[in-house]
Formats: C-alpha cells, structure tokens, sequence
C-alpha cells in the first residue's frame, strides 16, 4: 500500500481515526490542522510539516527525518523515541527543549559539550557523536544509543538502564558507578562491536545487563561478576529496533 496523500491524512484525523505505524513518507501537509491525532510510529520522513499543528500528537517512536518542521508547533507532542535526525528546524519551530536537544545532538553532534545532568530519557541517538561530553549523572536510560560515539565521555553515575548500547563506542569512558542495568550490549563483528576498551567501570551496575562474545571489554574485567549475563552471538535478524517506551526490542515489524 502506498503513502496516504494529505487529503486522505486529514480526513482521518477529521474522522478521529488512527494513523498508527501510517505510511506518510513526503505527506504534503503546509499549514494543516492535526492536533490530537495518533501518529505513534507513523514514517513521515520527508513529509512537509512546515506551520503544521501538532499540538497534542502522539509521535513517539515516529520517523521524521528529513521532515521539515519549520514553523510547526508541537507544544505537547509526545515525543518519545523519535527521529529526528536531518528533520528541519528553526527559530520559529515550537518544541520542547528536551527534543529541540536530541535534534541538535544527533544532526550537529556534542563532542566535549557540557550536558552535565541532561534529561536524555528515551532519547533517539542513533549515530550521535558524544564524543569526551560531560553527561555527569546524565538520564540516558531507555535511551537508543546505538552506534553511538561515546569515546572519552565522562558519564560518572550517568543511568542508560535499559539503554540500548549495541555498537557504541565507549572506549576511554568514564563509567564509575553508572547504572548499566539491563542495558543491551550486543555487538556484531567489525564496525558494529561495542567498543569498551580502556574504559572505567569502577563500581558500575551491570545487572541484567546482556553481552555476547563481540565486545571488547577492559582488561581484566569480569563483566559475570558485575551481573551482566552473556547471551548468545547476535545475528543481523536480532539487530531490530528498539522501543524506547518499553526498553525493550520490538517484535511483529
């Protein structure tokens, strides 16, 4: 089934209908009125949202990237687990600050930054360069942080439980006494092994955690005696999305 045309989007949120999961890739929708609609997971990338209102919606785990947002309000919207990455925004573009935050980190990056106590719960990361950032006590949980560069960051009882670390880079990090609780460090041979090379672990929960055989942990480290379980090699069918509501690996896609 191809995407719905704006026409046929509007009428459905008239009608108060659900465009769950909605297939809305390049939608023309300049100027509508969609407030209140139900568009959690709904693929709008590329879709022209530009003065839209949005008010309301319900847009977590939806994709908008390449989205252009300019002028668009979305004072309200749940935003939770959405893409954000090369969505267009500006000045005149009404959203909350924790998102406009997770747009700049993924479209601009943070290398070195300051985001000392960020509140980055739930927070679409995918591929952000985090490079040497201070996230001190930083709420990363339930975060997607997948292939993320966290190489020297300073994350000093930062919590990523249930954070989904698979590919990150997390060589030279400062993890003393994070909370790692059933976060998911997969990786997959090459590019996408979870880097932990030389990074501080001191006092850091690792409970539930699960790790397979492809990550490079610290020398001499026991990742079994900080309460991280192994789970077997992730094949490319395990590396499926992540739903940052639940924390938890999405099924049925």
């Amino acid at each position: 089934m191809g995407a719905l045309t704006g026409g046929e989007i509007l009428a459905k949120v008239k009608a108060g209908e659900s465009l769950r999961g909605a297939y809305l890739i390049e939608a023309k929708l300049g100027f509508a009125d969609l407030r209140g609609a139900d568009l959690y997971g709904a693929n709008l990338r590329g879709a022209d949202l530009r003065g839209v209102d949005l008010r309301g919606v319900d847009l977590t785990n939806a994709y908008l990237g390449f989205a252009d947002l300019r002028g668009a309000d979305l004072t309200g919207t749940y935003l939770t687990g959405a893409y954000l990455r090369h969505a267009k925004l500006d000045d005149t573009t009404q959203i909350n600050s924790k998102s406009r935050l997770e747009w700049e980190l993924v479209t601009k990056g943070a290398s070195g930054h300051n985001l000392r106590g960020a509140d980055l719960y739930g927070a679409d990361l995918d591929g952000a360069d985090l490079r040497g950032a201070d996230l001190r006590k930083a709420d990363l949980s339930r975060a997607n942080l997948r292939d993320v560069d966290l190489c020297g960051a300073f994350l000093f009882k930062a919590d990523l439980g249930f954070a989904d670390l698979r590919g990150a880079d997390l060589s030279d990090a400062y993890l003393m006494r994070a909370n790692l609780q059933d976060a998911i460090l997969w990786g997959r041979s090459g590019a996408f092994e979870v880097n932990l090379t030389n990074a501080h672990l001191d006092g850091a929960d690792l409970r539930g955690a699960e790790y397979n055989d492809v990550i490079k942990w610290p020398e001499g480290f026991d990742p079994k005696a900080a309460g991280a379980k192994r789970v077997a090699k992730a094949t490319m069918t395990d590396w499926i999305p992540f739903d940052s509501r639940v924390g938890k690996r999405k099924t049925g896609l």
